[in-house]
Order: structure tokens, then C-alpha cells, then sequence
């Protein structure tokens, strides 16, 4: 997201506030440009933290993809591919592709940089839960067809997904170095704009949406640990899309992008394994 965000400022500061009404080779070279720069630069972290030491192609079995994270991390594949192919396909407007393009393109870069990143973790050893995987791999393909399918069946806008992250009690004592790699201290979600369905959304209060997250805890990526599941608040930024000084400027529209894939912290309610009540904490 730090990437897209960099693009949006050195765009909006280059650039008018309207994307062309036909395809900008120039524009199109530049994204593809900052594209590859971005990719290269993942690829260089992620070969760092995970993929130095090389072994045989090897697939990951189903008892091994639950035990690792109880799931959760399927759950990261999913928003991740989701993320990386709504954002670019609103990225890729930018240099004048239509709608139906921009979408499929969109959602076609993000599983291909997703397999990419799968098969290498086939090739990587060194932990129990490096190996390719099939539970990835259909998590990455649901989160990259999601945006397409909200292109077709425009109901289907209502419902979107989030990620924030607060620190476990067990990322100091484990040590991690970036607490994206800490499932207990990550949190996905679903929000629904339930106001938007109910069309009650004029005015301020359309501002807000319910989300309904998940996480866990206590886990050593071996089979222990527990789910936790949340009911909260959020704050819907597409709303902003509905005024015109939003509609009329497209790094705006873009901005709003990027900020709609982050839930900020706002009350919940965490409903299992048990009962408790959170401020601005999750």
C-alpha cells in the first residue's frame, strides 16, 4: 500500500486530475514502470526473509495448511490478491483502459504476482510451513475474482474486505521483525454497507458500515492455538464518492482506494471464544 500511495502523490503532482478518455502509451509505459519496480523490490524482501534456502518443488498437505495458522493465513491471501486487484485496476484507469479492461487486468496481475509468489514458496525450505499451497492458491484466485465479480453484479460493491493489525501479546516475546508476519496480531475483514443497501445512506451516517472480523491467537504453527471472531464498526470510504469534489478529481477517487483497504481502529465487540468489548483498540 506504501507503493500505491507514493504513485498516487507523484501522479496527482505530474499529472491532470482526469484520466484520458482513450488509451496514454506514455501513461501506460510509466505505470508499468512503477509496476515493475514495485514487484522487483517485493521480490528482493521476500527472497530474503523466505526464499534462500532452495530445495525440490514440494506441495504442502491439508493438515499442514491448518495446523500452520489455523487458516488465518488463507485469510491473507485472500485480502491481499483482493487488494492488489482492486487498487491496480482503479491504478490502471489512470492511463485511459476502460472499465471492462482495467478490471480483468487488474484482477490478471494480481494472481499472477501471487502464483509467483506460491511456486517459490515450493521451492523454499527451512520451515514446516514453506511448501506450495493449494489452500493459497484458492484463497489468492477468490481475492483477485472478487473485484471482477463486484464489476458485474454491482450489489455485490456492498461487500469488501480490510486488514489492521494490533501487536499480540506474543510479537515481542517471538520476535518478529514486521508484525505482518504475526497472524495473532493480524485481523481480517468483511464490511457491509448494510446503510447503502437499505438506501438510508444520504448524509453523514453513511460514513459508517459494519464489519465482522476474525483472527487467532496462541498459535505455534504447528496446530495449537484459537479463533477469535469480532463484530465492530468501520468507517466507509466510498461514501466519499458520492460528492462531487471526490467524483470530478480521480487521485481522489484513487486515494479513497487505498484507505478503503484498512479497517481504522473504531469500537468492537469480539463475539467468540468469548464476550468482550473493545474501544478504538482493534
Amino acid at each position: 500500500m506504501k507503493i500505491f500511495l507514493v504513485m498516487i502523490i507523484s501522479l496527482s503532482v505530474l499529472c491532470s486530475k482526469e484520466p484520458p478518455d482513450s488509451l496514454n502509451p506514455k501513461r501506460l509505459i510509466a505505470l508499468t514502470g512503477l509496476t515493475a519496480a514495485g514487484f522487483t523490490v517485493s521480490q528482493i524482501i521476500q527472497y530474503d526473509v523466505y526464499w534462500s534456502d532452495r530445495s525440490n518443488f514440494s506441495v504442502m498437505d491439508l493438515k499442514t495448511e491448518y495446523k500452520d495458522a489455523l487458516l488465518a493465513d488463507k485469510g491473507g491471501h485472500y485480502f491481499i490478491s483482493y487488494a492488489m486487484s482492486k487498487t491496480y485496476a482503479k491504478a490502471l484507469e489512470w492511463t485511459g483502459l476502460n472499465k471492462n479492461s482495467t478490471v480483468w487486468f487488474g484482477a490478471g496481475a494480481s494472481l499472477i504476482h501471487q502464483t509467483y509468489v506460491e511456486v517459490n514458496d515450493g521451492f523454499s525450505e527451512g520451515e514446516v510451513y514453506l511448501g506450495f499451497s493449494i489452500g493459497d492458491m484458492f484463497a489468492n484466485i477468490g481475492g483477485a475474482a472478487w473485484p471482477v465479480a463486484q464489476h458485474y453484479y454491482p450489489v455485490l460493491e456492498e461487500i469488501n474486505f480490510k486488514i489492521n493489525f494490533n501487536k499480540s501479546v506474543n510479537y515481542n516475546l517471538k520476535g518478529y521483525e514486521n508484525i505482518s508476519n504475526d497472524y495473532e496480531s493480524t485481523y481480517h475483514w468483511a464490511t457491509i454497507d448494510i446503510l447503502d443497501l437499505l438506501n438510508l445512506n444520504k448524509g453523514p451516517q453513511g460514513m459508517l458500515q459494519l464489519a465482522i472480523g476474525h483472527s487467532v491467537k496462541n498459535i505455534d504453527r504447528l496446530g495449537k492455538g484459537y479463533h477469535e471472531f469480532y463484530l465492530g464498526m468501520d468507517i466507509n470510504w466510498k461514501h466519499l464518492l458520492n460528492y462531487k469534489f471526490v467524483k470530478n478529481n480521480y487521485y481522489l477517487q484513487l486515494l479513497v482506494e487505498v484507505l478503503d483497504k484498512y479497517r481504522f481502529p473504531l469500537p468492537s465487540l469480539r463475539i467468540s471464544p468469548n464476550v468482550t468489548f473493545y474501544g478504538f483498540q482493534r
